[in-house]
């Protein structure tokens, strides 16, 4: 789990990659790390703190050092920022407001790394199925508790499935009711491989040529379509036909 996938959202976002690293003049990475402060826990002499002091914290990996660098520079945030966060030109209540929620999150998740054995495995794993719960009651809603392509009714059979995967969506992308398809196991399993997919534009199936001598055993037909389609459907069944379908 990345920390992106913690602080991955709005305004959060904005301010940690507007601070990050501290100030135009961070110069963390020079050896004797002038402008860090070196009560950082990550403080090192050697070439400088691990990447979630960079641009590219989101992809830092969060565990208890990454979440303890960031505790740090939140609870220390007016001499890091070195007005950076003013580019986001939002009122300084605001920003203050935010600073002071990153900081409580971060006490937050790392309290709960303290109290649990699993540690941030555990609060990774258990936000995931939080987000695949939300995720599957949208879709429900969404498609009215029935296949999007057979109009099973059942929901106990049916498979919440991302039509952009999962792994390469972004923590808005994995939550969009527009990014899934309501499915029974069987179509689920040939969507998710990549031997059936749907046009874009009129929702139409598209069968692969590996199983198109056993359709009636997937019980498939070339006729079969998605109940309906939106605009806002389009981008993510053309990137499940790009990298997904097989031919």
């Amino acid at each position: 789990m990345k920390l992106g996938t913690l602080f991955g959202k709005g305004i959060e976002s904005d301010i940690l990659s507007s601070v990050m690293p501290g100030g135009k003049k961070w110069k963390a990475f020079i050896k004797d790390g002038e402008d860090c402060l070196k009560h950082c826990p990550a403080y090192c002499s050697n070439g400088g703190p691990s990447r979630v002091c960079t641009s590219s914290w989101s992809k830092a990996p969060a565990n208890k050092k990454t979440l303890l660098v960031l505790n740090h520079v939140f609870q220390n945030f007016e001499y890091y920022d070195r007005g950076d966060s003013l580019v986001l030109k939002l009122p300084e209540h605001k920003i203050e407001k935010e600073v002071g929620r990153i900081r409580r999150k971060c006490a937050e998740i790392l309290d709960k790394i303290e109290k649990s054995e699993k540690g941030i495995e555990g609060y990774a794993a258990r936000k995931v199925r939080s987000n695949q719960h939300k995720f599957r009651e949208k879709l429900l809603r969404y498609w009215e508790e029935t296949c999007a392509v057979t109009g099973i009714k059942d929901k106990d059979l049916l498979v919440a499935s991302h039509i952009k995967p999962w792994s390469i969506s972004t923590p808005r992308e994995k939550l969009d009711k527009f990014n899934g398809l309501l499915l029974n196991p069987i179509l689920d399993f040939l969507f998710d491989i990549g031997f059936i997919t749907f046009r874009s534009h009129d929702g139409g199936i598209i069968i692969s040529s590996r199983i198109r001598d056993f359709l009636q055993i997937f019980g498939l037909r070339r006729d079969m379509h998605l109940k309906k389609v939106d605009q806002k459907h389009k981008p993510y069944l053309d990137c499940h036909r790009e990298i997904r379908f097989q031919k």
